[in-house]
């Protein structure tokens, strides 16, 4: 095959990731269409730092400080680009959706070039086109990772860093089979960086120091990369030391199992939750679970096979062990994920192991290839990888296309709600609550994780859209954007009220509000509106 031709055909997966990824966000529509956790959260927490006058973060529930430092440089570069003579904090707050389309685009572009490298680089490492396209179908293996793509989300940030880990992991392995240690630092500060940046982003890459930790060998090296990357892990959150009390009191609730992402039983790895969450990753994610099982049946038979059939038993296992050191260590990363993980299901979660199915997978075939040479006498590794790629190529493309289906039946029926809303309420006043379809909404929620900004943004909003009132389901509770708007005043001169929700539960919480709180004892209901996302809409009529 002509050399030009060959390395075109590297391009092809990175611009298909571009242009699908792209494409998803289009299907989707608009963030505040409900998808505003988190991405309105990282937008306001990148407004922040963007304004460079020591605002701090006021969101560190992953903690996410690398992803909101490279959103306020996009913020900062967009606003510089297309000002429309308004200051920071206006301009985003008017503009949020093309604020967060551009940080959004951004992401997807860095990891289309990394995909890209990450060829590249694999091409020149094995010299095997089809391996390193297989390669390059990562972050197309699970929908459930590539879903992140669409979002302003720590796992679309951390996707490169993944596939960067990958990478780096097997020019390590090929560098030491080649006894080149001289070369050691540079891989343990590549290393370093990817920790430090991976956890400072989201906890759950943890797990993932075991990969350079078991590949490093000398002892002194692996206490260098721990304590490199512990010291850029500070380094990385230091834009958020503001709020580092925060920070630890989460880490110390998640550990404790008294926090949102980790209470519940503390028997769950005992009880039918538990196994419920595990079956739901397999049953969800088809692919992963072939992986899996594929790589548990092969580990438990090189250990049946070491203590059967070898003399020296430890040994055999443990030279296995040591010649497949990534593999090894990948399976322990989805096994750490199931057990500390699972208390509250997520695929946010084992994100990394989905990520990194693709990469176990070929780490498999190529160990069963050499070593059941006997049962693939006339089957080329070459056969193995092309019909891996074309299972992963037929079984996801019917997968995605069920996917975005569904996106799109999502998208149309929270744009006809809108719709109805403005048509049949043109001057009604809309009380929204979380998980309606409200850009409203979106905005008022992204005020929660603000701040020392939080009144300031608010006092912007109010301005943007005066005396809108929404719904706290937590504490039941009608409020406005500042404490200066009359809520009774709102309710008594509207014509109309209605209330945009998508939990049935709101609306007694509403009426109990409006009958107890302000005394209009003889409001009533009717629901006028539900659309098949039971996202619905209440026309409220208050009375004394």
């Amino acid at each position: 095959m002509n050399s030009k031709l060959k390395y075109s055909l590297l391009f092809v997966l990175p611009v298909i990731l571009f242009i699908t990824a792209h494409v998803l966000k289009v299907v989707q529509g608009p963030y505040y269409l409900n998808f505003y956790d988190p991405s309105y959260v990282y937008l306001i927490n990148s407004l922040n730092i963007a304004q460079l006058s020591g605002y701090g973060v006021g969101f560190i529930d992953h903690p996410g400080i690398p992803l909101q430092v490279f959103g306020a440089i996009v913020i900062k570069s967009f606003h510089f680009i297309d000002n429309v003579n308004q200051d920071l904090a206006n301009d985003v707050l008017n503009r949020p959706e093309a604020y967060m389309n551009i940080i959004n685009s951004s992401l997807i572009f860095l990891n289309s070039i990394v995909l890209l490298i990450f060829g590249f680089v694999i091409y020149k490492l094995y010299d095997n086109m089809l391996l390193t396209v297989l390669f390059q179908l990562t972050p197309f293996s699970s929908f459930n990772a590539f879903y992140e793509l669409s979002d302003i989300s720590a796992e679309n940030f951390l996707l490169m860093f993944y596939i960067l880990l990958i990478l780096v992991s097997l020019k390590y392995i090929n560098n030491l089979n080649k006894k080149a240690p001289d070369k050691d630092f540079f891989y343990i500060a590549a290393f370093s960086i990817i920790t430090g940046i991976g956890i400072a982003t989201k906890l759950n890459f943890v797990p993932l120091f075991i990969i350079p930790f078991l590949l490093i060998e000398k002892l002194s090296h692996k206490i260098t990369y721990l304590i490199s990357s512990l010291i850029l892990f500070v380094f990385f959150i230091s834009p958020g030391f503001n709020s580092i009390s925060g920070i630890l009191t989460w880490i110390r609730r998640i550990i404790s199992n008294d926090g949102l992402y980790s209470s519940g039983n503390s028997e769950v790895f005992r009880s039918p939750d538990f196994f419920m969450n595990l079956r739901n990753v397999f049953s969800e994610d088809i692919f992963f679970a072939l992986v899996y099982f594929f790589i548990l049946i092969l580990i438990t038979v090189y250990t049946i096979k070491s203590f059967v059939f070898r003399k020296n038993r430890l040994k055999s296992l443990a030279d296995f062990c040591k010649n497949n050191i990534l593999l090894i260590a990948i399976f322990l990363i989805m096994n750490l994920e199931f057990l500390f993980l699972l208390k509250k299901f997520s695929h946010h979660y084992i994100f990394p192991s989905l990520v990194l199915s693709v990469t176990a997978l070929i780490l498999s075939l190529q160990i069963i290839h050499k070593d059941l040479h006997y049962l693939f006498r006339n089957i080329k590794i070459q056969s193995l990888y092309l019909f891996v790629m074309i299972l992963i190529i037929f079984f996801q493309f019917f997968n995605y296309k069920s996917y975005f289906d569904k996106f799109i039946l999502k998208r149309n029926e929270s744009v006809k709600l809108n719709e109805f809303i403005r048509k049949n309420y043109p001057d009604a006043s809309v009380i929204s609550g979380y998980g309606s379809s409200n850009k409203n909404y979106a905005l008022n929620y992204s005020t929660y994780w603000a701040g020392s900004q939080n009144s300031s943004y608010k006092k912007i909003l109010d301005k943007q859209f005066p005396d809108q009132l929404f719904f706290e389901l937590w504490t039941g509770k009608i409020f406005a954007l500042t404490e200066l708007t009359d809520i009774n005043n709102i309710l008594l001169s509207k014509n109309k009220i209605i209330l945009q929700t998508n939990n049935n539960n709101s609306i007694d919480g509403v009426m109990k509000n409006i009958i107890q709180d302000y005394g209009f004892q003889n409001s009533y209901f009717k629901k006028v509106y539900e659309n098949l996302n039971k996202e619905s809409v209440y026309e409220i009529t208050v009375s004394r």
